[in-house]
């Protein structure tokens, strides 16, 4: 379901990347379902990698997804147990409802996000969170490097 979705939306061929958490990763035998478009990415060694390689980030309650939304690429949040999570005292640095990420909690919420995506609302989501946290990236950081070292080394 969800590759047919992500092609629905955005058109071309798709692949989707499964990274499980370190501590379950050895359940992904599992997933029965691995073959040319659904790659068991699990033991990639370099999930910053990865992030750069991929399109569109459905994650749990990783904190990858604000790694990874720096770039304003596309994400959500799947979260099935949010109800339950959010009883317990997880000391969250925010609230996962405060965040510019579109939220499901069961597959047909999924499938009704990927096709309903609004990416100009995520960006201004997304924007508006980062200045309300104070993000300074611009996306110039190597070149302030370069620039630095080039003054250093005259």
């Amino acid at each position: 379901m969800l590759l047919n979705e992500l092609k629905n939306k955005f058109k071309g061929n798709r692949k989707i990347l499964i990274r499980l958490h370190p501590a379950i990763s050895n359940i992904t035998d599992q997933f029965h379902l691995f073959n040319e478009n659904i790659v068991n990415a699990s033991d990639y060694p370099d999930m910053q990698e990865l992030l750069v390689a991929t399109d569109f980030l459905i994650t749990d309650y990783s904190s990858c997804i604000f790694d990874y939304a720096i770039s304003k690429k596309l994400a959500i949040i799947y979260a099935s147990d949010i109800e339950e999570y959010n009883k317990n005292d997880r000391d969250f640095l925010y609230k996962i409802e405060d965040t510019p990420f579109p939220i499901a909690t069961n597959n047909r919420e999924l499938k009704e996000l990927i096709l309903n995506y609004d990416i100009d609302k995520y960006e201004k989501n997304l924007i508006s969170f980062y200045n309300r946290m104070g993000l300074k990236e611009i996306g110039k950081s190597c070149e302030k490097i370069v620039e630095v070292i080039n003054k250093i080394t005259e």
